[in-house]
């Protein structure tokens, strides 16, 4: 009970910090990716295919949102930010695969430096303690990565 109210704070800050932000403020850094298997995000299973995944506020960059091209609700994540040793050119999302479930582990922008971890659910915890096979599994996006101002 206490973790589900923690989390709804967090998320109503979010959220509001989200909407403070005017939208002229706003520059939206995107990608638009396929993913070709069903993947878990926090506890929830998302199906496979298009999705797009937006940084909504620069000043912000650990808060990205995840949302089909099909339509649907988006998802808001907080995430923690990885550096690479250099440019990272494409897009892509990288996912931990244990068996046959995957869970989506970070996100990276084209020509970033740093990309954003993703926090593990309940589930990958869990497969964790049953000493799983790990496989890190890449998806790239097909978009060209647009040239730097």
């Amino acid at each position: 009970m206490r973790k589900h109210v923690v989390m709804s704070l967090v998320s109503a800050s979010i959220l509001a910090a989200l909407a403070a932000v005017p939208a002229s403020a706003q520059s939206k850094e995107t990608m638009r990716i396929e993913i070709p298997f069903e993947f878990i995000l926090g506890e929830e299973t998302l199906r496979a295919g298009v999705y797009v995944i937006e940084r909504l506020d620069p000043t912000r960059p650990n808060v990205l949102r995840i949302k089909s091209a099909e339509g649907g609700k988006a998802k808001n994540i907080l995430t923690q930010r990885v550096e690479a040793r250099d440019v990272v050119e494409s897009a892509k999302l990288l996912f931990h695969r244990y068996g046959e479930q995957y869970y989506l582990a970070e996100v990276w922008m084209s020509r970033a430096l740093n990309g954003q971890r993703v926090p593990a659910g309940k589930g990958a915890d869990e497969s964790r303690s049953r000493e799983v096979k790990v496989e890190t599994v890449a998806v790239y996006s097909k978009a060209k990565a647009a040239p730097r101002r």
